[in-house]
């Protein structure tokens, strides 16, 4: 499945997990796309308290921190392990 197809698929509720994947960040600020994945996952999160969310990525060049630290009040309230 190419990954513009799963676009538009149905998303469960009460996932066990949730992945966000990691996207670039700007010195200490999320990307545009590493913001809007954190936005869609909080709106999940907030429907679906009990879903563990993993985040990925890791610090590049020119990045000063990791992704997830990009937004520590998200990370801090959500089940972020």
């Amino acid at each position: 499945m190419k990954i513009q197809e799963s676009i538009h698929q149905q998303i469960p509720e009460n996932a066990d997990y949730l992945i966000i994947l990691g996207a670039r960040v700007k010195g200490s600020a999320p990307s545009l796309s590493l913001q809007y994945r954190i936005d869609k996952a909080a709106g999940y999160l907030t429907a679906n308290k009990q879903t563990v969310v993993i985040v990925s990525g890791g610090k590049r060049t020119g990045e000063d921190i990791i992704p997830f630290m990009s937004k520590p009040s998200f990370f801090a309230t959500s089940t972020a392990r």
